[in-house]
């Protein structure tokens, strides 16, 4: 990879997924101030009622979309690269309006039977009112949702993160704290989610429109609709994502079913904080779908962005995956508090399933951009099925540990087909030696900090923050003694100390001593 034809892009990737990360970190941070909060006043019975609840509608939520999202994110950088206003137009009206009819159906659906589900599959009649009072947001959601997948389209995440990262988050505090003092319980706390996702609906509208990212409402354009092209892509989306949601989701209502709300609760508390292994790729990959698309489309080079974008994820999310795996009592009590300490077992084994599944987006994304998205629908579908048998199998011998293993095989299996699969079709593989030096480093920074104390001390409790500095620091400088950076690391360094404020160069002059 030459820095002249492939870190252009890069540059672009970097620079959205700076602000991106900012954004991902201010609402993990917001997010684990909400869901505590939730857990410390309420309780992990309240938590874990209104967390089912959220997943049930979010099932509905994801028929609703009908998998346009996803095709939006695909046409809109396609045809905004060929300067193609009108298709875009018609892309953005049709989905708007079909998202719309069909999500305010569920959600009348929601309100009328949501009774009967709560007793019949989860025997618990509170769950009925947690759930109707969560469906009056579902229209909201869902359009919100396509809107959200159109900032990206346009490479406008700044709104992305405004809307979805911010004001969301901060909405959802507020309204939690104030609905928590008035003692409205496990209601309180839906209202401050339906509320918040209503209000951060209105101000992606307000941002799309009035900042003139591409007015719906307001543009003069013409619109030719690609009705049938939009959907086809579409449509085998739908069952890849509802079964992607499945995957994701099916354990929480699995231990709705076998277990109590508490066992729900701890575990989507294991599940926060082991989400953070999807910041990084999160923030990155937010530009990578766009930006590789609009290079496939022009017939550029693409292969070497795929390859550096990939080691840098793999480089950022190990420290952290080591810090969930070898410390995770003391993350789920300093976090949550001695009441979701049972999970600390569970919170391994779900860091193991999110980290390799991190990994699997970046080739489902390539398989995406080849417009694949029949063998990504193939994929998912079977391993909702693999991970509906192992939860079934796993949840009432084992509990929350049998939902994270089973959560852990299921994304495993699924990395295993989607890098076969992309392997074969692009003969390119994102893997290299660097990686397997970053892995080196992580284990030998692991036995450091887990067996030199023992030399000297038969209780280091009282050490744990600074051994978990110690064993970050040392990691950094493992990889960097081991060669594990080349000159393409160096341009993307220059890039981030630009973004960061640094002119001198001190990153990269550290770095090119270890080159």
């Amino acid at each position: 990879m030459t820095e002249n034809e492939d870190v252009q892009p890069l540059e672009h990737i970097v620079k959205g997924a700076g602000l991106v990360f900012s954004g991902l970190i201010a609402s993990k941070l917001l997010t684990w101030i909400y869901k505590v909060f939730i857990a410390r006043y309420f309780g992990a019975a309240d938590y874990g009622l209104f967390t089912l609840a959220l997943v049930v509608v979010g099932l509905f939520a994801m028929f609703a979309r009908l998998g346009l999202h996803s095709g939006l994110v695909r046409f809109v950088p396609f045809y905004n690269a060929k300067n193609d206003k009108r298709r875009i137009l018609g892309s953005i009206k049709f989905s708007l309006k079909i998202v719309s009819f069909v999500s305010v159906f569920f959600s009348l659906i929601l309100l009328i039977f949501s009774e009967q589900i709560a007793i019949m599959a989860f025997h618990n009649a509170s769950l009925s009112h947690v759930m109707q009072i969560i469906a009056l947001s579902l229209p909201a959601v869902c359009l919100f949702y396509i809107i959200n997948f159109l900032f990206v389209g346009f490479k406008k995440v700044k709104y992305q993160v405004y809307s979805e990262h911010i004001f969301s988050n901060v909405a959802k505090i507020i309204f939690v704290i104030v609905f928590g003092i008035m003692g409205l319980g496990v209601y309180g706390i839906a209202w401050s989610y339906s509320l918040a996702m209503i209000l951060t609906f209105f101000l992606g509208v307000y941002f799309f429109e009035k900042k003139h990212i591409f007015g719906v409402v307001t543009s003069k354009i013409k619109p030719i609709y690609i009705n049938r092209e939009l959907l086809s892509f579409s449509i085998p989306l739908v069952l890849a994502g509802i079964a992607g949601f499945i995957i994701s989701s099916v354990d929480t209502l699995m231990l709705g079913f076998f277990k109590t709300m508490v066992d729900v609760g701890i575990y989507n508390a294991s599940l926060t904080i082991a989400q953070i292994l999807g910041a990084v790729p999160g923030a990155l990959l937010t530009l990578f779908l766009p930006v590789i698309t609009e290079l496939y489309s022009k017939k550029k080079r693409w292969k070497g962005v795929y390859k550096t974008v990939f080691k840098w994820v793999v480089y950022l999310n190990i420290p952290l995956f080591g810090v969930f795996v070898f410390f995770p009592s003391q993350i789920m009590n300093f976090i949550f508090g001695p009441e979701y300490l049972p999970g600390y077992l569970t919170l391994v084994f779900l860091s193991i399933a999110i980290f390799v599944m991190s990994l699997s987006i970046f080739f489902s994304n390539i398989l995406s951009v080849l417009k694949k998205t029949k063998i990504i629908s193939v994929i998912i579908t079977f391993s909702a099925l693999v991970n509906f048998f192992l939860n079934w199998m796993l949840i009432p011998i084992y509990g929350t540990v049998g939902a994270a293993i089973a959560s852990a095989i299921t994304y495993i299996v699924g990395f295993c087909l989607y890098f076969l699969i992309s392997w074969k079709l692009t003969k390119t593989s994102p893997f290299s030696f660097d990686i397997l030096k970053s892995i080196f480093a992580l284990i030998l920074s692991v036995l450091v900090v887990n067996f030199v104390p023992r030399l000297f001390f038969t209780n280091f409790v009282h050490l744990y923050i600074p051994l978990l500095i110690i064993f970050l620091l040392l990691y950094s400088f493992l990889t960097l003694l081991m060669k594990g950076l080349d000159e393409n690391d160096i341009a993307i360094l220059k890039i981030i100390e630009g973004r960061i404020g640094i002119k001198s160069g001190f990153l990269r002059k550290i770095i090119k001593k270890f080159i």
